[in-house]
């Protein structure tokens, strides 16, 4: 009977011990959870490219990714996160597409590249010289990947109107290791050219565009190849000219490679 009694009031203790083993586990459960998701550092998948610590120790500008898999990588992403705030959720602390960061300066300041054409492209303000982030003052270096360089013409080709000329150019590195991507303008009898295409910038994968011709005096017709069909897809790459000219697409498989067919004897002539 001592024995009954002994074991009754045991059990209580045991039942309250075991409800906190079990809230235990669920809350180790749910923190290993917790630490999987978003964009934490203490993901399996995270892949850290870089990590640099500020001269004063208190922030950290860390570059990483995540392992897709058979898919590859994600993109990667740069932060500039306080130290005490490492292994919080870093999405607040991703520094702005334009900015690419080059390193911390001595006086704790991050300094940070922004790539002219591509602010071109997608109509960003990259006017600035300095920003702030975070509390953090960023140093901005412009990168302009046609300084120096002489803009070399493909095709300049006057409307059947005579009021309109299409030109193409690009801008050629010295050793023509890089010609740079082709760049197209709709322009005006005596209007300037623009150092960068009023109406079409290849992207850095290749031209898309081989070659141009009229087919009226507001229309063009571009002609590709069906490798690079899919980059005339890419809508940043169409600007809003100020001149509106419609334009279709041909697609010609005897072009070949990235040089316009201007500059490939024995191709068909678009003149």
């Amino acid at each position: 009977m001592i024995e009954r009694l002994q074991r009754a009031k045991s059990f209580p203790r045991l039942a309250a011990a075991a409800v906190l083993l079990l809230v235990g586990a669920i809350a180790v459960g749910l923190y290993y959870l917790r630490s999987q998701w978003g964009e934490r550092l203490t993901r399996k998948d995270i892949v850290i490219d870089r990590k640099l610590e500020s001269p004063n120790g208190s922030m950290l500008l860390i570059d990483y990714r995540f392992d897709l898999g058979a898919v590859g990588y994600s993109a990667t992403r740069e932060v500039v996160v306080p130290v005490q705030q490492v292994e919080a959720e870093l999405t607040p602390f991703r520094l702005p597409e334009k900015y690419d960061a080059n390193g911390w300066e001595a006086d704790n300041t991050l300094t940070v590249e922004v790539d002219l054409l591509e602010c071109v492209l997608k109509d960003w303000d990259c006017s600035q010289t300095s920003d702030a982030f975070r509390g953090t003052r960023l140093n901005i270096r412009l990168m302009d990947e046609t300084a120096g360089k002489q803009r070399e013409t493909e095709l300049d080709l006057a409307s059947p109107d005579r009021k309109l000329r299409l030109l193409a150019y690009r801008y050629p590195s010295n050793d023509r290791s890089n010609l740079g991507p082709i760049q197209i303008s709709i322009l005006r009898p005596g209007e300037p050219i623009p150092k960068f295409g009023n109406y079409y910038i290849a992207s850095g994968s290749g031209d898309g565009v081989l070659g141009a011709r009229w087919s009226g005096s507001s229309s063009i017709v571009l002609l590709t190849n069906s490798r690079q069909r899919y980059l005339l897809e890419y809508p940043e790459s169409f600007r809003r000219s100020s001149v509106n000219i419609m334009h279709s697409v041909e697609i010609d498989d005897r072009l070949h490679g990235y040089h316009w067919i201007s500059k490939n004897p024995g191709s068909v002539a678009i003149h």
